[in-house]
């Protein structure tokens, strides 16, 4: 008989229950809950498990997992603690069978020893998976082999090691790719270049002269090491060569990622012994009573739930997201494993070389390839990933994403503009500041126009990347755009200013806090139209500008709450998304000092819309074959049924057109209103592909995908409204204004 609980691992989601149950069949004398029970008792109190869940993936093979929640406060027996220690942290244990011990079935996979990475088997796996891509992939196409201007020739251990400079010369070279750390190592100054000519290898950091081993044993000549490479007492040179930072490691044959180490001085080829993974051996009796040596380890996951691990140093490190993003090969010396990536896949030297899967970051390094309007979500998804990850001087954000800016320019040749692009602005325009942490970062000096997401320290959110986004009304048009570089040398490098002019309507509103906590709720009130979240970009401080009370990026001092300060909004535009939805994207802004046609940047408004709107469905017209042209009608309240409707808005204007009786004319009437009573009444015939349902007999509105038939509109103040009359407030029923934003 089959197990309820684990079904013998038969199944690819096996379930999620309280760890008793499992604990009760393994006692009832189920083998294989037998085994997780075990498992979970080697590398963790089994006091601690609250939870569990059962998951047997296919990705190349299975891979037997149990994702385990525990109390606050665990402690692991074996290894470190991965996560967080909260009540409902996570922790995985993984289930392999030994290798050279065969498996009890194909419900689990072999796990290979992991041999260390100086070791000749190690440096075998990297060899044959070069060879392997060179000779049989198409990565080697991406790019030429043209050397950066200077290198490090890695000799032989009896010749020297020097930087030299190649210009413009031919050959393959390898680049490294790691933590600075103390920033105490050795570096290339306008002083130290003799010296740079004959380099003793003892003097060299660590990880630099593991790259070196690496490079040699690849029989390859030359690794380019960013400090040893750029002069760094040299503001010209360092420019230079961050704006070919590109091309440096979309040319190198192969990046080494010093993944493990956190800065220059620790080896990755000979980590510590603290590194090493947690694993324990498990054993496992089958039906027939045959005894299986299988091994429990901890964490394993993300060679099977996220190929594209964030774990390690490297990782959370800003500069170092181009050069993993742009490298056709790369091989990451991970803090337990080895693992090989170029453009064609993925695969790790735990579960062996047959273990193969896609990269998710191949979309930057083949970008040529898409379509420009899925181009432009690459570019704001690598701004989300960038901008969450550290970096020592803010002044840098730009610089060290100078190197995926100069592909897209290249692919489409567009204009930058302080880190947006002009053909996308308004889609670039639509950032948000993560205020998860409690504290938005003091904006200490001008790191980039308001406008760019450049100007905040925090890390940023396009919450919206990677959703297609059909425009329905576009009512702001952009007329200029200037970014001022500080450097000549570098386009796509760091700003000093710059301004965005547009045409647009703009809304004057209030601002509204809402707590006192450590970071604060702010909503803009849009009277008639209730309230819109807002999200600033940093801390925000009264200011006062021609007599009136407005809010303002604050650079030092304490965080206030503001209340009845003024706040402007600039809609962008009226989406329609790839979720049967509409969004209204806008920007807060506040005029500056001096010229009131000149705005700086406060925040973004939150949810698609006002409150009025998040409450109450959009519909669709039925006649349309495609996204709306604009005219959407009114709102289903969450209460309203069918033939509970009030027609009583026209199409000219939202107020009420009623008499005394609250009866509306019928010759006031508009085709639209037309349409809508026809609706209600249940009279309009499906359109060609059924979209229409029949309405239900408990008085449910039929619908048109996800869009409801209107029901009674809302009435505020004596006006009665439609989300399209929302829509009007805040952009037709504006006068435009052309106004600056810096």
């Amino acid at each position: 008989m089959v197990c309820k609980i684990c079904f013998h691992f038969s199944h690819t989601r096996i379930g999620s229950f309280a760890f008793p149950k499992l604990q009760q069949s393994a006692s009832s004398g189920c083998p294989y809950c037998s085994l997780l029970v075990r498992s979970l008792d080697a590398l963790l109190h089994l006091s601690e498990i609250e939870k569990v869940q059962i998951s047997n993936k296919r990705s190349g093979e299975w891979c037997l997992a149990v994702n385990v929640t525990l109390r606050a406060g665990y402690r692991p027996k074996i290894g470190p603690v991965f996560g967080k220690m909260s009540s409902g942290a996570q922790e995985v244990v993984q289930i392999f069978a030994h290798e050279g011990h065969g498996k009890p079935g194909d419900w689990v996979t072999t796990l290979y020893n992991v041999p260390d990475p100086c070791s000749e088997a190690s440096f075998q796996f990297i060899s044959e998976s070069l060879r392997s891509c060179q000779e049989t992939h198409d990565c080697s196409e991406m790019s030429g082999q043209l050397l950066p201007r200077r290198a490090v020739d890695v000799g032989t251990p009896s010749s020297p090691i020097r930087v030299v400079d190649y210009s413009s010369e031919l050959g393959p070279y390898v680049a490294l790719s790691h933590c600075w750390g103390d920033n105490k190592h050795v570096r290339l100054t306008s002083d130290t270049t003799s010296f740079f000519q004959n380099i003793p290898l003892e003097v060299l950091p660590a990880t630099f002269s593991d790259a070196i081993e690496v490079t040699r044993r690849l029989n390859l000549n030359y690794v380019w090491i960013d400090s040893l490479c750029i002069i760094q007492d040299s503001a010209e040179d360092w420019e230079i060569e961050c704006a070919r930072m590109g091309d440096i490691y979309q040319n190198a044959e192969l990046t080494i990622a010093a993944t493990s180490s956190p800065s220059s001085s620790r080896s990755f080829l000979r980590p510590p012994e603290k590194m090493k993974q947690p694993r324990v051996q498990v054993p496992f009796w089958n039906k027939d009573g045959k005894e299986f040596a299988l091994q429990a380890v901890r964490p394993l996951s993300y060679h099977f739930d996220n190929v594209d691990s964030t774990e390690g140093y490297l990782n959370k490190r800003a500069w170092c997201f181009q050069e993993d993003m742009l490298s056709k090969r790369l091989v990451s010396y991970q803090n337990i494993d080895i693992k090989w990536r170029c453009s064609e896949g993925h695969m790790c030297q735990c579960v062996g070389p047959s273990v193969k899967r896609s990269d998710s970051a191949t979309s930057v390094r083949t970008l040529r390839d898409e379509p420009e309007e899925e181009s432009v979500n690459t570019w704001l998804q690598a701004v989300n990933d960038f901008s969450d990850r550290d970096i020592t001087f803010v002044s840098d954000r730009l610089p060290a994403l100078a190197g995926i800016a100069t592909v897209f320019h290249e692919s489409f040749s567009w204009t930058y503009v302080a880190g947006l692009w002009k053909e996308w602005l308004l889609h670039c325009l639509c950032w948000k500041s993560d205020y998860r942490d409690p504290i938005l970062p003091d904006r200490l000096q001008p790191l980039a126009p308001s406008f760019s997401w450049a100007s905040s320290q925090s890390s940023v959110l396009y919450d919206r990347a990677g959703m297609y986004l059909e425009p329905v009304q576009v009512p702001t048009k952009v007329l200029a755009v200037s970014s001022t570089l500080k450097g000549e040398k570098n386009p796509f490098g760091e700003v000093t200013g710059g301004y965005i002019e547009v045409e647009g309507p703009l809304i004057e509103a209030r601002l509204r806090c809402s707590d006192t906590s450590s970071y604060h709720d702010y909503f803009v009130d849009c009277e008639p139209l209730g309230e819109w979240k807002f999200c600033p970009d940093t801390h925000l401080a009264r200011r006062t500008v021609g007599g009136v009370a407005v809010a303002a990026r604050c650079s030092v001092g304490k965080v206030e709450k503001l209340e009845d300060v003024r706040v402007w909004i600039l809609c962008l535009a009226l989406n329609f998304s790839d979720i049967n939805d509409y969004t209204i994207d806008a920007i807060a802004l506040r005029p500056l000092e001096g010229n009131l046609d000149h705005f700086e940047r406060i925040g973004f408004l939150e949810d698609g819309g006002p409150q009025f709107i998040l409450d109450h469905q959009w519909w669709v017209d039925p006649s349309q074959n495609s996204a709306p042209p604009g005219d959407l009608d009114s709102p289903r309240p969450n209460n309203a049924v069918q033939g509970d409707e009030d027609t009583s808005d026209t199409s000219e204007g939202y107020d009420s057109q009623a008499d005394d009786n609250g009866i509306q004319d019928d010759s006031q009437l508009s085709q639209e209103d037309e349409i809508i009573s026809e609706l209600s009444e249940g009279n309009s015939a499906d359109d060609d592909n059924g979209d229409l349902s029949e309405a239900t007999e408990d008085g449910d509105v039929p619908k048109k995908r996800d869009h409801y038939p209107p029901g009674k509109p809302l009435t505020i103040g004596g006006r009665t409204y439609h989300p399209y009359k929302a829509w009007k407030i805040l952009t037709s029923d504006v006068e435009p204004r052309r106004i600056r934003i810096v």
